[in-house]
């Protein structure tokens, strides 16, 4: 992993990226709500960190659902950022590394074959947070294997600290 550490303004979450990662410089080019976003050399995968913000449903779907309830909000804020054009590919799931819980599910578009993979969480101080893998087809090269992208995934997961 890169020893570039990725850290919120507030300190709350820290994570790492594969080495040989470039950051993306998004100033003015996303929402607020990216932390940051990192590619692989070849421009055809990225991880996104991203807010996820606090509302009354947030809240309240939160304390009905706990982390899987998280994991619909940030699918569903993805719905609504693309016009429905993405798709949930599976189920929600909830994976355990040590004592850090993580929502999990995934997506695609209607017409991709290659999947985004998302994880959410709330930090200790009651932030929430996203990070997703996501296929980029840019370069106009092959992508990367599912089971490779799975393992980066996983990878990327096991260095989150919140």
């Amino acid at each position: 992993m890169s020893e570039e550490l990725i850290r919120t303004r507030q300190g709350d979450m820290i994570a790492l990226v594969p080495r040989d990662w470039l950051f993306i410089d998004t100033r003015d080019q996303v929402s607020d709500d990216v932390i940051t976003v990192a590619v692989n050399p070849e421009y055809t995968l990225s991880a996104v960190f991203s807010s996820l913000p606090a509302t009354v449903s947030t809240r309240d779907q939160l304390e009905s659902e706990g982390l899987l309830g998280l994991a619909r909000i940030a699918y569903n804020k993805h719905a609504r950022k693309t016009a429905g054009v993405v798709q949930l590919a599976g189920q929600y799931a909830i994976a355990e590394l040590g004592t850090r819980r993580f929502g999990l599910y995934e997506f695609n578009t209607k017409n991709a074959t290659s999947r985004s993979r998302c994880a959410v969480f709330t930090s200790t101080i009651g932030n929430h947070y996203e990070f997703a893998l996501v296929p980029l087809a840019l370069s106009g090269r092959s992508p990367i294997p599912d089971s490779s992208q799975v393992k980066i995934f996983r990878s990327i997961l096991a260095t989150i600290q919140y």
